[in-house]
């Protein structure tokens, strides 16, 4: 007939480092999980309370490096099957505890005292780690106007395709000008240098046409082809990142919910 182990002292202790770190959870969950689950010894009731508190848990002896107040709080077992939480340590080496049972007061003890009746040191440290930016940029909610804040991140390129088409296409009119002026001036007078200043004029005005026209196309196609990327990025991303319980079975409902 095996002995069912009191785990209140070690809940109570996990508690209370769970609070030191403003972790809120559950004591009656961790209780009636605790009471389904046989459990054997006190490292599997350890184990068991810190992974419903969302704590990480390493045994070691105990020493001046665990008891660092870097490191603390700590939690110990005495000999004698006490358990309780350091949680402070003075330049002068004493110790505050606090045992399980009572209530969160504390009492002072050396450190030399101390180690002769603790048995085990117990660290538990939380197992969130330092958020990864990367990681954070990645899957953050999209916002409601994803699309147009990918579409119009190189807006001020936009103005300089719409000033160039606009030029472009006052250029263009020269030839329709030259028209006019050669039926109008030139022909009726038979003036032949008129004739060459205004064709100059027109070759002038058609070599700036097509510079214009050849570098609108350059930056339609630049910023087409970054938004193209982005847009992709986002969609296809979303798409991945689907859990295969959530994806739809139709591929246009797929594609065409919000990212």
């Amino acid at each position: 007939m095996s002995t069912k182990i009191n785990y209140q002292p070690w809940l109570q202790a996990v508690l209370s480092i769970a609070k030191h770190y403003r972790i809120e959870p559950s004591a009656e969950r961790i209780r009636l999980q605790l009471d389904w689950n046989p459990n054997q010894n006190i490292d599997d009731i350890l184990n068991l309370i810190a992974r419903q508190v969302g704590l990480s848990l390493r045994k070691t002896d105990f020493s001046a490096e665990v008891i660092n107040p870097w490191r603390l709080p700590v939690l110990v077992e005495f000999q004698d099957g006490q358990v309780g939480v350091i949680d402070k340590v003075d330049a002068e080496g004493n110790l505050s505890i606090q045992f399980s049972g009572d209530q969160g007061l504390s009492q002072t003890l050396a450190s030399d005292t101390l180690a002769e009746h603790v048995w085990h040191v117990y660290i538990l440290r939380p197992e969130k780690s330092v958020p990864d930016a990367r990681v954070d940029e990645y899957v953050k909610p999209c916002e409601d106007n994803w699309f147009w804040s990918i579409v119009l991140r190189d807006w001020k390129r936009y103005i300089d395709v719409m000033f160039a088409s606009l030029m472009a296409n006052i250029l263009a009119l020269a030839t329709i000008l030259f028209s006019m002026n050669v039926y109008d001036r030139v022909i009726p007078a038979q003036s032949v240098p008129t004739l060459w200043v205004l064709a100059g004029g027109v070759l002038i005005a058609a070599i700036f046409e097509f510079s214009l026209r050849v570098a609108r196309i350059y930056l339609s196609d630049i910023v087409g082809k970054r938004a193209d990327l982005r847009i992709s990025d986002r969609v296809y991303g979303h798409a991945l990142r689907i859990k295969n319980s959530e994806r739809s079975k139709s591929t246009g409902t797929l594609y065409f919910t919000n990212p």
